[in-house]
Formats: structure tokens, C-alpha cells, sequence
């Protein structure tokens, strides 16, 4: 009795010759078996793949960490300075004579404090912003 193996699949390139003998024409096939180089080939591919994913990974983790820092160098930083700014126009308001323009300074701080704020957590990732929040709890 004889066992055979399951089948395996095998791949050739073909090249045919054209030649000539006495007054015919004559094809002369050549197969080359493939299979190791297709399996080499696509190990490969496979292999390039997933080290591009791992560079893809790498690089949307690096931005989400600097998005992450900027908005919070803005929220931070920033609103603290203007916030503090906030507070001279209330001060001198008292004695200004030209109130509208101390007001005008005062809304135009408190409009750029709104605008880093929204800015900084526009560009923080929102998984970012909920491991924050559970951070601080």
C-alpha cells in the first residue's frame, strides 16, 4: 500500500526558445521552479509590512504625545499668563479715564483665553483627555 502526502503546489516561470532544426521550428520550453523564491518573496513583503506598521505606531504615538504636551504648554502656560493679565486692567481700571479701552483689553484677553483652551483641547486625543481625567480623580 502507498501513502501519498497531501499535494504541494508548486510555481514555475516558463521561457520558451524558438530554434530551428534542419527545416523545422521547433519551441523549446524551460520551467524553473519558483517556489522557494515566491515564498522568500513574500516572507518579505510580510516582514516589510509589519515593520511599517511599527513605524506607522511609532509616529502617531510620538504626535499624540506632542499634541498632548502643546495643549497642555497652552492650557497651562498661557491662560495662567493671560489670566494674570486679566487682573491690571481690573486694577487700573479704577483709574483710567478712558474706561472703554481697559474694557476692550480686558475682552480681548478673555477672548484669547478661550481661544487657547479650545485650541488645547481640540488637539489633545480624546483617549488622552479620559486617561487625564482619571488621572486627576
Amino acid at each position: 500500500m502507498v501513502t501519498l502526502k497531501s499535494p504541494k503546489i508548486f510555481s514555475f516561470e516558463f521561457t520558451g526558445y524558438e530554434t530551428y532544426f534542419r527545416t523545422f521550428v521547433a519551441v523549446l520550453m524551460v520551467a524553473n521552479d519558483v517556489t522557494e523564491q515566491m515564498a522568500t518573496a513574500r516572507a518579505l513583503e510580510i516582514e516589510k509590512q509589519k515593520k511599517q506598521k511599527a513605524i506607522t505606531e511609532a509616529v502617531i504615538a510620538t504626535q499624540e504625545k506632542e499634541r498632548q504636551r502643546i495643549g497642555g504648554e497652552l492650557h497651562d502656560n498661557v491662560n495662567q499668563i493671560l489670566a494674570t493679565s486679566m487682573l491690571y486692567p481690573g486694577l487700573i481700571n479704577n483709574d483710567m479715564q478712558n474706561k472703554k479701552m481697559v474694557d476692550e483689553a480686558g475682552n480681548l484677553t478673555q477672548t484669547a483665553i478661550e481661544e487657547i483652551r479650545n485650541l488645547s483641547h481640540s488637539i489633545i486625543p480624546p483617549a488622552l483627555q479620559t486617561k487625564a481625567m482619571e488621572l486627576d480623580l
